[in-house]
């Protein structure tokens, strides 16, 4: 009689793996989102004559709770729910990003950080809610 125990073995490993993988692409794709920080547009500058935030957002899996990099998110209207969004990241020594100022321009906007960095994200890339 055959014995089946390294089938079952390697088939138990392959259904685990294919778990483990499931469950962080599962993972990747469920988030939890917190503003760090927001820079409000003062003033109308564009055709739409809506006003735009920038916000730092941090973002975390919902599942496993890893760290994912910071978002900046460029919205219509004050929150970051939807909008354009830039990942970044590599802004200081581990320290959570924070907008020190915006310049709301008609061409776009340009975010300066507390670490010293700028953004410039172009209008065409966020104007009508993008």
């Amino acid at each position: 009689m055959a014995d089946h125990r390294p089938l079952f073995l390697a088939a138990g490993v392959a259904v685990g793996a294919l778990g483990a993988f499931t469950l962080v692409g599962v993972d990747g794709q469920l988030r939890h989102t917190g503003v760090v920080s927001t820079a409000y547009q003062p003033a109308p500058t564009y055709p739409d004559k809506a006003r735009y935030s920038a916000s730092v957002v941090r973002v975390e899996t919902w599942l496993l709770r890893r760290d994912r990099p910071y978002e900046l998110w460029i919205a219509r209207g004050p929150e970051p729910t939807y909008g354009h969004s830039i990942t970044i990241g590599g802004l200081g020594h581990g320290e959570r990003p924070r907008i020190a100022s915006a310049d709301w321009r008609r061409d776009g906007v340009r975010v300066r950080f507390t670490t010293g960095h700028e953004v410039l994200v172009p209008a065409e890339k966020f104007l009508g809610g993008r």
